[in-house]
């Protein structure tokens, strides 16, 4: 018995979100593409694919291709009345501005995707959306905004118990402290986000955190510090190009 549109379309959008795991890009968007012929008359999920298409090209830097798709997934969106969906494109999109530095752009469509997150109390997607604001305002040198948009964010992820946000949100109010020169602030919070990390065991993110509080050691002159986690940092990434260059063998 042949699949109707429905189960097509929900097929290739699991083939996608599999190759796109699995960091097989082009292919991801190739099954995206193929959802898009059996989902003609769903906007919603016409919507959703070319959102998909759109977030894999930003991640490819593709950045034409990528506000294309953004703009389709948009004007499928608005067709459908899907407000949530609209709010979802106009975030990405408002990320995709402030990449790059296309700021009043950015500001706007960010704003305009926060104002439904919160009038529906999604505080998953506020925090995101905060956090996306907060990078505008440390570009243009906006710290005291920047750390209260991160702190309203941290707070919410807090309060839906994701330890992966609260990591990432603290890394980037430590950031902001950082480019403020509050030295002392900036070394508590990459302190705290060393703790989550760890927790968490991202490995990625533990070696930035490291060569942060180096950075950090070295501007206060505290050079031995520096010094430590500099080594740890060489170190982890010595251990990572042996890994890589034994699998190549």
């Amino acid at each position: 018995m042949p699949l109707d549109s429905i189960s097509m379309t929900q097929f290739y959008t699991i083939l996608s979100n599999t190759a796109y795991f699995r960091n097989n890009y082009e292919k991801s968007i190739g099954f995206d593409r193929k959802a898009l012929e059996y989902n003609a008359s769903d906007l919603r999920k016409r919507a959703k694919s070319f959102l998909n298409i759109g977030t894999t090209y930003d991640l490819l830097r593709d950045y034409e291709k990528s506000d294309e798709y953004y703009q389709k997934a948009l004007e499928a969106a608005k067709a459908g009345k899907e407000k949530r969906m609209i709010a979802l494109v106009q975030s990405e999109m408002g990320l995709l501005k402030i990449n790059l530095k296309e700021f009043v752009e950015g500001r706007k469509l960010s704003e305009l995707s926060l104002a439904h997150f919160k009038a529906v109390n999604d505080k998953v997607m506020t925090a995101h959306v905060q956090e996306n604001l907060a990078r505008i305002h440390v570009e243009l040198g906006e710290f005291d905004q920047a750390i209260e948009k991160l702190e309203e964010a941290l707070s919410l992820a807090s309060e839906v118990n994701s330890l992966s946000s609260e990591a990432h949100f603290t890394y980037q109010l430590a950031l902001a402290y950082y480019k403020k020169k509050d030295y002392p602030n900036a070394e508590k919070y990459l302190l705290e986000a060393k703790s989550k990390f760890d927790a968490l065991d991202e490995s990625n993110m533990q070696t930035r955190v490291m060569s942060g509080l180096s950075d950090l050691y070295a501007a206060t002159k505290d050079y031995k510090k520096a010094f430590e986690y500099l080594e740890v940092v060489k170190a982890r990434d010595d251990s990572i190009l042996t890994a890589t260059s034994a699998k190549n063998i």
